[in-house]
């Protein structure tokens, strides 16, 4: 298994455990992300596996969707 599979199944748990019992079609996921030169895709994989997400909740003729929003800064954690 990979790990885009792997995060898109703990994002997709997290949607079914996380989300209120409601008809929404959206599901916002905020994430904060730090931009360096160690992980350079790190931003880049949380978007997608969002998009796989959205591709098996399709799949299953969902109409739920989620929506990644990524702040990616530079800023240290103090």
């Amino acid at each position: 298994m990979t790990w885009k599979l792997c995060t898109a199944g703990m994002l997709a748990a997290m949607l079914l455990a996380t989300a209120p019992p409601s008809f929404a079609d959206d599901v916002v996921i905020k994430l904060w992300s730090r931009a360096d030169r160690s992980g350079p895709l790190r931003a880049g994989n949380l978007v997608a596996a969002g998009d796989t997400l959205n591709k098996m909740l399709a799949a299953t003729g969902g109409d739920k969707r989620v929506k990644i929003e990524l702040n990616e800064t530079n800023a240290k954690i103090s």
